[in-house]
């Protein structure tokens, strides 16, 4: 897959905001989701790009749960019972 794939490493805010968008799949497993990582998240996928977060249980994290049960926005399914986990497709 060499080729395929781009790892980033860094400080998850600070390297966010240096990137182009364009990407097919972002994964978010940081600390507490917020609203404007979301946001920045939304701005680098493609349309119909996948945004995987984890996380989502976490104190401060319900701004980001919201925003991504828009359904105008996204497209979104929880893997667990608990919701610590989404797929979500960019619409």
């Amino acid at each position: 897959m060499a080729g395929y794939i781009v790892v980033h490493e860094g400080d998850f805010a600070r390297v966010l905001r240096t990137l182009d968008p364009g990407y097919d799949v972002a994964f978010f497993d940081g600390s507490a989701p917020s609203r404007p990582l979301l946001k920045e998240m939304r701005r680098l996928l493609r349309a119909r790009g996948l945004l995987i977060s984890a996380n989502l249980t976490h104190t401060g994290a319900e701004a980001y749960l919201a925003a991504l049960q828009d359904k105008k926005t996204w497209l979104t399914a929880f893997i667990d019972e608990e919701h610590e986990t989404a797929l979500s497709i960019k619409l």
